[in-house]
């Protein structure tokens, strides 16, 4: 058999309309690698997503919240000891209605602090603290702060200080 003949044979067999790959074998192997392609730029553009995501701060303590609703209508100024006996293991509902809204609060680390201006007096001079705070812890007020003077011409002197 001569080399011509095992051709001759093999166009018989094979014609050219035959040989190749098949079209849905192409059409997969395109798709497919149009798919992994895809898939490989979701994975980059992901990964470059969290290289250079902005970085979110540390949480800050919350700023005061402002009471804009205004004073109770008839603001009451207490000694020390009677603000504490109205306000001591009161509810922040139970205080609210005694002393009103108080015009700056702020909370943090579990606690609520109201501070209310001008609403107690220092038995020691019988002069109006500057602000007397009521800290609530789990809903209920467990302690009260007391801060300066009202002096005339200013605030009250550091602490060691005479006026």
């Amino acid at each position: 058999m001569s080399h011509d003949e095992s051709e001759a044979e093999f166009e018989r067999r094979y014609p050219q309309s035959k040989r190749g790959m098949p079209l849905w074998a192409i059409l997969l192997i395109v798709l497919g690698s149009v798919g992994a392609a895809g898939c490989i730029g979701a994975v980059v553009l992901g990964a470059i997503g969290m290289v250079f995501r902005p970085v979110t701060p540390p949480a800050a303590p919350p700023a005061a919240m402002v009471n804009t609703s205004g004073p109770p209508t008839r603001q009451v100024t207490f000694t020390r000891a009677e603000f504490e006996r109205a306000v001591m293991g009161k509810t922040t509902d139970e205080v609210q209605e005694v002393l009103g809204l108080p015009p700056v609060s702020s909370g943090w680390d579990g606690e609520e602090t109201w501070a209310f201006n001008s609403r107690t007096t220092d038995p020691a001079t019988d002069r109006e603290d500057e602000v007397s705070e009521v800290v609530f812890r789990g809903g209920k007020a467990v302690r009260v702060n007391y801060r300066g003077e009202i002096r005339p011409g200013g605030p009250a002197p550091p602490e060691g200080q005479k006026p």
